[in-house]
């Protein structure tokens, strides 16, 4: 489940995004309740650079599932995509709400807080990605990249995490 996830959100890059958006269409046609392909059409209407068709089925999906975290998911990576930071965050932190198990989420929201310097935080989360997917080699990347920005010992930075994930619950 956490790979399936995982390749839903990694757009391809073909350069043809009208071609993948009409197939993608052609399938939600034939099956309109599939969440994934209102997933994967959002996403690939943001990566073609049309935010406004992605909003829409965005809309759309919330209206379908609206108990799903991948409706926040999307709206994460939508709001990434307008520079807003902040409201990345929180539709992150309510994926991680709705879904604390998908890997994906714990990731996305550890990676942002890292972008944002939320540093311990980020590395709670994303030591929590790579316990519940511990073959996704980017999240080992990025969990590196943090420790080297806060020039911590793992140690330290895990104790620092579980600190702040204590004051969550």
């Amino acid at each position: 489940e956490q790979q399936q996830e995982n390749a839903l959100f990694n757009v391809e890059q073909s350069g043809d995004f009208q071609a993948q958006i009409t197939e993608i269409q052609n399938e939600l046609g034939a099956n309109p309740e599939d969440v994934n392909l209102h997933v994967e059409l959002a996403l690939t209407f943001l990566a073609s650079g049309d935010q406004e068709n992605a909003l829409k089925v965005a809309s759309d999906l919330a209206a379908l599932a609206p108990e799903s975290h991948l409706i926040s998911l999307v709206q994460a990576e939508i709001a990434v995509s307008q520079g807003n930071p902040a409201e990345a965050v929180s539709a992150l932190r309510g994926a991680v709400k709705e879904n604390p198990a998908s890997a994906l989420a714990q990731y996305k929201l550890g990676e942002q807080l890292a972008e944002t310097g939320e540093y311990n935080e980020a590395i709670a989360h994303l030591a929590i990605a790579a316990a519940l997917n511990p073959t996704d080699k980017e999240v080992f990347k990025e969990l590196k990249e943090v420790f080297a920005k806060t020039n911590k010992t793992i140690a330290k930075a895990l104790q620092n995490s579980q600190f702040l994930m204590r004051q969550e619950m």
